[in-house]
C-alpha cells in the first residue's frame, strides 16, 4: 500500500536521506513511503513552525491522515508545569543524613491504577511503592534467584489491580498491590525471543519484537534495522503480527571477522511504541510522525506535524569527538572500546540532521508526548560513560485526535516518566547525581478547559493542589 501526503514538499536537504532509505527500506514498509513534511521553522530551533496554520484530515486508502501546519496553542493556552513539585521523594544528598529514602540509580517508574507510584532502583534491583502523596507503602524484590527476588531491572509496567511487572532480560515477574509475588514468565516462546514492548491493562496481553533485518549486509554498508511487532499472550507462542517497524540506522561493521550492526550517531536510541486501548501507537524520531495501528486491522492513522529539525553542527561533531577522546581514555587498550565509540571517519555517511525525538509517552487522556531529541544529544553514545548532565527537556505534545498543540518545558535536571491524573512524575538528577522522585502539576492554559479525564476513585496530590 502507497501512503502519501499530497501536501508533501520535501526539503532539498532530506533528498539524501530519502534516496537512502528508498534503497535501504525493504518492501512495503511504512518509512518507504511514509516521510515528514520538511518546512521552514524557528530559528531557536524550538522544533516548531513559525507561522500559524490549520490542521488537514484526509482518508488514503482507508487509512486516516491527520496533519498538522503548525502548533495550535496560541498566548495564555499553553500548558506549563508548576514551578514547585507537589511531591519530592528521596534525599537529594549523596551522603544523605538517612531521613529520606536514597535512590542508587532509579531505572524506571509508573503510576498504578491506585494512583501509587512504583519506583524501580537499578543498583539494589528494588522497588518501592508511594501512595500519591509521596509516602512509602512497601518495597518488593531484590537481586537473586529465589521467589520474589529478580535478577536485575530493566524496566516496570503497570496493569489491573495495581499489579508491576518487572523485566529483566527476557523475564517477567509479575507483583501484586501489596507486593507479594505472583508468578514469573519468560518472553522465550517456542524457542523465539521476543523483547518485551508493552503491556496490556488485563497483564496478560503484550506487545513484543524481534529483529526482521534480513541477511546482513556487506561490511560498510547501511542499512535499517526492523522489527516485527507482535500481539501475543504471556505464553509468547500465538501471535498476530501488528506491524513492521524501523528501529535503528546504521552499518555493517565487522570487529574480529564478525558482521553487526553498528548506529549512526544523532539517531533515536529510545524509539518505543505504546498501547492505546486495541491500539499500537508507533514511532521512530527521524521522521515527525506517528503510525497508529488496529490490533485487529492494520495500519489506521498517520499523524504528522510540519516540524523542522535541528542540524547536525561542527560544533556537534566536536562534542562528539571529544566524548569518544574520555571514554578511549576510561577503556585504555581495549579494542572493543575502539568499535564501541567509532570515530566520525568511520562512519560511511554522518547525519545532517538531528531527530525530532528520542521517545514518546501517552498520557491518561491519550494525548501523545513526545520528546525532542536533546541538543547536546549524541545518539547511542550518549550510554556510554561518562555521561553528561541531561539538558533541560521539551517535549511536543498532540491530542488524542493528532493534533500539533506544542510544547511543554520542563524543569532543569527533571526527565518525564509519565503523564497521569493531572501530574507530570519523573526523577531529578541534582548536580552531584543525586536523584529523587518528583511529581509536577500540569497546568493548562485558561482556554484548554480542564484538562483530560481521570478516574473518580483515584485522588491526585496534583489535582488537589491550588494553582
Amino acid at each position: 500500500m502507497t501512503i502519501i501526503d499530497d501536501d508533501s514538499n520535501l526539503g532539498a536537504s532530506f533528498q539524501t536521506m530519502k534516496t537512502w532509505i528508498d534503497r535501504a527500506s525493504f518492501p512495503g514498509s511504512l518509512f518507504h513511503v511514509s516521510l515528514i513534511v520538511v518546512l521552514a521553522g524557528c530559528a531557536d530551533g524550538s522544533n516548531q513552525a513559525s507561522a500559524p496554520g490549520a490542521t488537514t484530515v484526509r482518508d488514503s486508502a482507508g487509512v486516516r491522515i491527520v496533519t498538522s501546519a503548525a502548533p495550535l496553542w496560541g498566548a495564555g493556552a499553553e500548558w506549563t508545569v508548576a514551578p514547585e513539585p507537589s511531591v519530592t521523594t528521596g534525599n537529594d544528598e549523596p551522603m544523605g543524613n538517612g531521613a529520606d529514602i536514597l535512590f542508587g540509580s532509579i531505572r524506571a517508574m509508573v503510576v498504578l491504577p491506585s494512583g501509587r507510584f512504583a519506583v524501580a532502583d537499578e543498583h539494589s534491583a528494588v522497588v518501592s511503592v508511594f501512595d500519591p502523596d509521596g509516602q512509602f507503602v512497601h518495597r518488593f524484590g531484590g537481586r537473586g534467584e529465589g521467589p520474589g527476588e529478580v535478577g536485575g531491572i530493566w524496566d516496570l509496567y503497570a496493569c489491573a489491580g495495581d499489579t508491576v511487572i518487572v523485566r529483566f532480560r527476557t523475564e517477567l515477574s509479575f507483583f501484586g498491590g501489596d507486593g507479594e509475588f505472583m508468578r514469573r514468565i519468560n518472553s522465550s516462546g517456542a524457542g523465539t525471543t521476543w523483547s518485551l514492548e508493552a503491556v496490556a491493562p488485563d497483564c496478560r496481553n503484550f506487545i513484543a519484537s524481534r529483529s526482521a533485518a534480513g541477511p546482513t549486509p556487506p561490511s560498510g554498508q547501511e542499512w535499517l534495522l526492523h522489527s516485527v511487532l507482535v500481539h501475543t499472550d504471556d505464553g509468547f507462542v500465538a501471535t498476530d503480527t501488528v506491524a513492521q517497524e524501523v528501529t535503528g540506522e546504521g552499518f555493517t561493521g565487522s570487529p574480529r571477522g564478525e558482521d553487526v550492526f553498528v548506529a549512526l550517531p544523532w539517531t533515536p536510541v529510545d524509539a518505543n511504541v505504546e498501547l492505546r486501548g486495541d491500539q499500537l501507537l508507533a514511532g521512530y524520531g527521524r521522521w515527525a510522525e506517528f503510525r497508529i495501528h488496529s490490533l485487529g486491522r492494520g495500519l489506521e492513522q498517520l499523524i504528522r506535524w510540519h516540524a523542522t529539525p535541528d542540524e547536525v553542527t561542527a560544533a556537534d561533531h566536536d562534542r562528539y569527538m571529544a566524548k569518544r577522546s574520555e571514554f578511549l581514555a576510561r577503556y585504555e587498550g581495549s579494542p572493543d572500546a575502539l568499535f564501541a565509540f567509532p570515530s566520525l571517519r568511520e562512519f560511511p555517511r554522518v547525519p545532517t540532521h538531528k531527530p525530532f525525538f528520542d521517545r514518546f509517552l501517552i498520557d491518561d487522556a491519550g494525548n501523545i508526548w513526545a520528546r525532542h531529541f536533546p541538543s547536546t544529544g549524541l545518539g547511542i553514545q550518549d550510554l556510554r560513560p561518562p555521561r553528561d548532565p541531561a539538558p533541560p527537556a521539551t517535549w511536543t505534545v498532540l491530542d488524542s485526535a493528532g493534533v500539533w498543540l506544542g510544547p511543554v518545558r520542563l524543569p532543569d535536571g527533571f526527565a518525564a516518566h509519565e503523564v497521569a491524573n493531572g501530574c507530570v512524575y519523573g526523577v531529578h538528577t541534582s548536580p552531584l547525581g543525586a536523584q529523587t522522585v518528583r511529581v509536577y502539576r500540569l497546568v493548562r492554559g485558561a482556554s484548554t478547559g480542564d484538562g483530560p479525564p481521570h478516574p473518580s476513585s483515584v485522588r491526585s496530590t496534583c489535582l488537589d493542589a491550588p494553582l
